[in-house]
């Protein structure tokens, strides 16, 4: 933070209840503690409904790291770490007697965000499923998962279902329990019981890989139509909105149009020749490239070209995207 930030900084005095320091994480340096209100003349008036969470790091001093709701259950990302990276495979193995002996997790990779408060972890498997009646020939994926967790931010702890596909490098994320099973937990409770529980997650997560394959597979038999285009674009105007630029150039999209008509978009002869599965692929394919800085071209006031830059989208928010447009997909195809 730089000079002038701190300027603006208002010091206040706080009391924390030393009495009820919570030291279940205290082997990877968190202790938590309740934060108490002041009166008039500044003295300790009771519980605030908030709580503290302090780090002390190997080398250094003791610092407050977040704060969040007293009744909110907190879970580190460490013990997170630990259980990924130590046997992970061969506890796999164990619980599915179905998993084959050459079972592999061949890579895991963190993305954190939120300055440090959300944190994703994606583990890839040497599992791989084809999409049948795909536009693409021998349109592979590669399965896997995705473990979430988030310090009071809009991220929750859970599993969710992370596929990778191979003919356009594009990752996806599929959410909720009606979406091939990821399951999320709010951090409430004992925090302990939430890491089991979400360590048994991870364990059955491979059980639903084959409910995501026969999602895709319905995708790729249906086409895509004005109907499904607008319920594609009507419903993802809440929440986490998906962009008009995230949508293929074959969805004419009418701005002006009442969403309450639900005909914003008109498809072109191109769209209505294209499946569910290759439309979201398409969508995919923007949406995942969009975590990187990229440079496209706008119009200046004069209608002349001019050269912009575009900052990352923040990982948690094209992860919820990509989860979003699962389930609205699954929610049409499995309607009609």
């Amino acid at each position: 933070m730089n000079t002038k930030n701190i300027q603006k900084l208002l010091p206040i005095n706080v009391f924390a209840d030393k009495s009820k320091i919570d030291n279940t994480w205290e082997k990877y340096g968190w202790q938590g503690c309740q934060v108490l209100n002041t009166d008039f003349e500044g003295n300790p008036a009771g519980p605030s409904g908030m709580k503290i969470q302090m780090k002390k790091p190997k080398d250094g001093n003791k610092y407050v790291a977040l704060s969040m709701p007293a009744g909110m259950a907190f879970v580190p990302n460490e013990p997170i770490d630990e259980f990924l990276n130590s046997g992970l495979e061969k506890r796999m193995k164990d619980f599915d007697e179905k998993i084959k002996k050459e079972f592999k997790i061949e890579k895991i990779t963190e993305n954190v965000s939120h300055n440090g408060l959300t944190k994703h972890w994606t583990v890839l498997t040497n599992v791989f499923q084809t999409v049948e009646d795909s536009h693409v020939k021998k349109d592979q994926v590669q399965l896997g998962f995705t473990v979430r967790n988030g310090y009071n931010t809009r991220t929750s702890l859970g599993v969710d279902i992370f596929t990778w596909r191979l003919a356009c490098e594009n990752g996806a994320w599929a959410k909720g329990v009606d979406l091939a099973g990821s399951t999320a937990f709010r951090h409430i409770g004992n925090p302990k019981s939430l890491l089991k529980q979400l360590q048994t997650t991870i364990m059955e997560v491979t059980l639903q890989w084959s409910e995501i394959m026969k999602i895709y597979n319905k995708m790729a038999r249906t086409k895509l139509t004005d109907k499904i285009a607008n319920r594609l674009w009507n419903e993802t105007r809440n929440g986490w909105d998906i962009n008009q630029r995230f949508f293929p150039k074959y969805f004419q999209i009418d701005l002006k149009t009442d969403i309450k008509k639900k005909q914003a978009v008109t498809l072109t002869n191109q769209g209505r020749n294209v499946s569910v599965w290759e439309s979201f692929n398409d969508m995919t394919h923007d949406l995942w490239r969009a975590q990187w800085e990229q440079n496209y071209i706008a119009k200046d006031k004069k209608g002349n070209d001019i050269e912009r830059t575009r900052k990352p989208m923040a990982f948690d928010g094209m992860v919820s995207r990509e989860r979003k447009l699962h389930e609205i997909i699954k929610s049409i195809l499995f309607e009609e």
